[in-house]
């Protein structure tokens, strides 16, 4: 099963990603993760795009779809993975699309985390991580939702979508997606 998460920063997609790793193996690409390791690590893509999130921009298209293609073409590339963060747009989605018939691996599911801006600002200050000051979060927002309505859109027309309310609990977010993955017999 191959899944991807679209909702904003602070929605909790990576909580969710990490609880379907953990419950039902699936693996978690995370480009966030991806990337901060790659600015840790000062690769090629890390130094280039590191001033774009110092000041909480999106980092670029090219180097994203670099950094997942680089991954799920890797030896040890899982079958089965969510995808939390990318795609951020249709650009993206499309080259996504490329990669995944080039690998002969579909998308199975595109599950949306529904949530108010106001509670994803006030969670993503409470985590105190570095690259989350107050104007960093909103910047990601702006940015995110400039983009979203049409990446949904994207991949409403292939009936992919699932809209899940993303401010229930933590364990009733689980329990839906879970619902609209696992085969109706298991």
């Amino acid at each position: 099963m191959r899944v991807v998460f679209i909702g904003p920063p602070g929605s909790g997609k990576g909580t969710q990603a990490r609880l379907l790793r953990e419950r039902l193996g699936l693996i978690c690409i995370g480009t966030g993760d991806i990337l901060r390791e790659a600015v840790r690590e000062g690769t090629e893509v890390g130094l280039k795009a590191k001033p774009f999130m110092d000041s909480g921009r999106l980092v670029p298209d090219d180097l994203v779809n670099d950094l997942v293609a680089e991954r799920l073409r890797r030896p040890d590339a899982p079958r089965d993975f969510v995808l939390d963060g990318y795609p951020r747009n249709v650009a993206q989605a499309r080259a996504l699309d490329a990669l995944l018939v080039e690998l002969g691996l579909p998308l199975h599911a595109v599950v949306v985390f529904d949530i108010d801006d106001a509670l994803v600002i006030r969670r993503l200050l409470s985590r105190q991580r570095a690259d989350d000051s107050e104007d960093t979060v909103r910047q990601r927002l702006v940015a995110f939702h400039q983009t979203a309505d049409d990446l949904v859109r994207y991949y409403q027309h292939r009936q992919l979508v699932h809209l899940i309310r993303a401010d229930a609990p933590i364990e009733h977010v689980y329990v839906r997606i879970a619902s609209l993955l696992l085969p109706k017999d298991a």
